[in-house]
């Protein structure tokens, strides 16, 4: 099992958690599962979550559920966030 979840810019860059839809067999239903985002994650990153997937066709027990993670790009910046991002890449890069 498959899910796809977008993370912000934030998140991915100094760690943080989130939560995934996860398939609840025992109570028929969808639950949350909250997993850890580890600092520097990159785009398309998957997190495994053992035993919340689909149940084998034959015999007993589940699959795993894989979460691929997206990260957002924030659109429509104002001007203190546009700073700060400038000032970061000043940081990273202060031969230039």
């Amino acid at each position: 099992l498959y899910t796809i979840r977008d993370i912000d810019i934030v998140t991915a860059t100094i760690g943080g958690k989130i939560t995934v839809p996860t398939l609840d067999y025992k109570n028929e239903e969808i639950t949350e599962k909250e997993i850890d985002i580890p600092p520097e994650t990159d785009y398309g990153t998957e997190f495994r979550i053992k035993h919340r997937g689909v149940s084998y066709l034959r015999g007993k027990g589940r699959g795993d559920q894989y979460v691929k993670v997206n990260i957002l790009i924030p659109k429509n910046i104002n001007k203190e966030q546009k700073e700060l991002l400038t000032k970061f890449r000043e940081l990273q890069n202060p031969e230039k």
